[in-house]
């Protein structure tokens, strides 16, 4: 039994590796060339701001790089001065409110629509970059299917981020878990997302209770509401990737635990087995590690699950021709199993705030 064990985790670390020699190179990036750019209605960028000064002026330089017309509307407050300095910002094309403390980004968003003049609001966080390229694909692919409410796209490191492994190993999964042609989704990337004004305003989406979660709700709510949202893959935007095992962590433990409960509140029974079965991969392989203490063959099964999942990630890595680091796909398979299990762990102490 032992032999057949053993034989059995050579071949498929061997499959794996040969999986992963055949894995043929994708381009880094993609290119976008706009020949309707001029033609775009006016867009209305909407971002919620909380202590968020150290990126906001970075965030205002990128839109007055924008030859898109369109304007920018700010939801600005907390503990670090941002409202004070966002108040320099205000002009014939930008506009600021204050954002105050307990009032979350739901309420900021619902404060920042009626103001919005745009044919189409453009959602997005203080700490990406805009650009052309990331609003003018959503905007138009709106244009060109009427029928859709909502496009969002992915998102990319910040430039000066792509060479550090941790951060593109995080982004190679991301990579490769996005469809490669636009196709209809069932969620919202909340930094890279364009909505229909008109639909914003009827569905009245930022008026539903969301403590957590916003993109989420957004999307759950258009969806409940019959419209129709679309992935542009075209669109990627800039954005600032959590650099430590720590900080992605605690950002992807709010995830899950934002899903599994949200995705309970709307059904989304897919969304929730996902989740699931992601959070109990991370609490059960602790339990075959620790039985492994007694029985060796836990210690191999534990290893098997764990090292089809890291050469997979080098996959990932080789599909979106970035360097092979095996070390920094450890260290991110790793935090994947501390924030899942984080997250199984809040959840069933009911430490998840509401």
């Amino acid at each position: 039994m032992e032999a057949i064990i053993m034989g059995l985790t050579g071949v498929i670390t061997l499959f794996e590796l040969w999986r992963l020699a055949r894995t043929k190179c994708g381009p880094l990036s993609t290119s976008y060339v706009s020949p309707k750019g001029a033609d775009l209605p006016l867009i209305s960028v909407l971002v919620p701001v909380w202590n968020g000064r150290a990126e906001l002026s970075r965030l205002v330089d990128s839109f007055h790089a924008l030859s898109l017309d369109a304007e920018l509307l700010l939801c600005v407050g907390g503990q670090d001065g941002g409202w004070n300095e966002a108040q320099a910002y205000p002009s014939s094309n930008i506009r600021v409110i204050e954002q105050r403390a307990g009032e979350g980004k739901q309420a900021a968003l619902a404060h920042l629509l009626p103001m919005a003049r745009g044919s189409f609001v453009y959602l997005t966080d203080a700490d990406c970059r805009l650009s052309d390229q990331c609003v003018a694909p959503l905007v138009i692919h709106l244009q060109e299917h009427p029928s859709v409410a909502a496009a969002t796209g992915s998102s990319r490191p910040l430039s000066q981020q792509v060479d550090v492994p941790f951060i593109s190993a995080q982004w190679s999964v991301q990579r490769a878990s996005n469809p490669k042609s636009c196709t209809a989704t069932t969620g919202i990337l909340g930094r890279n997302a364009v909505v229909r004004t008109e639909v914003l305003r009827a569905t009245r989406a930022f008026e539903v209770p969301a403590p957590v979660g916003t993109d989420y709700t957004l999307a759950k709510e258009l969806l409940r509401q019959g419209y129709l949202i679309d992935f542009v893959p075209d669109s990627t935007i800039d954005t600032l990737y959590p650099a430590t095992l720590r900080e992605y962590a605690k950002k992807q433990a709010r995830w899950i635990s934002n899903v599994l409960r949200l995705g309970l509140k709307y059904r989304a029974w897919s969304d929730v087995r996902g989740v699931a079965v992601t959070t109990l991969f991370s609490l059960g392989l602790p339990i075959l590690i620790l039985l492994g203490v007694v029985w060796w063959q836990f210690w191999v099964l534990a290893g098997l699950l764990a090292g089809h999942a890291v050469v997979n990630r080098l996959r990932y890595q080789r599909m979106a021709n970035l360097p092979l680091r095996p070390s920094a796909v450890m260290q991110h398979f790793m935090a994947d199993q501390l924030a899942a299990f984080l997250s199984g762990w809040r959840i069933a102490s009911r430490s998840v705030k509401w």
